[in-house]
């Protein structure tokens, strides 16, 4: 495993917890993915994801 992979995992985290009160994350309706496992699992086709402002 890689040396940094903790530390790429606190960075995402802390990322999401500033982006998430802020924006609505959304997928396509009805979407279905398959997962590429090794060496990282990951989804095969990206994640085609849109985000939303939230109005507070």
């Amino acid at each position: 495993m890689c040396l940094g992979l903790h530390f790429a995992y606190m960075q995402a985290k802390v990322i999401m917890t500033h982006l998430l009160p802020h924006y609505d994350i959304r997928l396509p309706e009805g979407y279905k993915t398959t997962f590429q496992i090794m060496p990282l699992i990951k989804p095969v086709d990206g994640l085609p994801i849109t985000l939303e402002k939230i109005d507070a």
